[in-house]
């Protein structure tokens, strides 16, 4: 083992350091906050959602011309005791054929 000069162990490289017995490298500050999914808000799931196509959908997502569409923006899935499910949109599809808008994208969680 490597000692530092100050006392305590040396760690070459030590702020990408990925063992999770020390502290202050890059395993507690990014890859325990991510990876974890005890901690991280990303559940690594997809959502699909169907709803009827109206003008206040049509409205709500702003796909009208010249309006932003709402890619980013989170809508709420569920409601659950202790946290809620969030989905950001990622895709919209609006299909006239049988009147419906698709919506896809990522599933997070947000506490209460």
């Amino acid at each position: 083992m490597l000692y530092s000069p100050v006392g305590g162990l040396f760690v070459f490289n030590y702020p990408l350091y990925f063992d999770s017995k020390f502290t202050g490298n890059l395993y507690d500050r990014f890859h325990d906050a991510l990876d974890n999914p005890l901690k991280s808000l990303d559940s690594h799931q997809s959502f699909e959602l169907y709803t009827d196509l109206c003008c206040d959908t049509l409205d709500a997502l702003g796909v009208w011309e010249d309006a932003f569409v709402r890619i980013g923006y989170r809508v709420l899935l569920e409601h659950r005791a202790g946290y809620d499910l969030f989905g950001r949109i990622e895709h919209v599809e609006i299909t006239y054929d049988d009147y419906h808008v698709r919506l896809k994208g990522t599933v997070y969680y947000q506490t209460t």
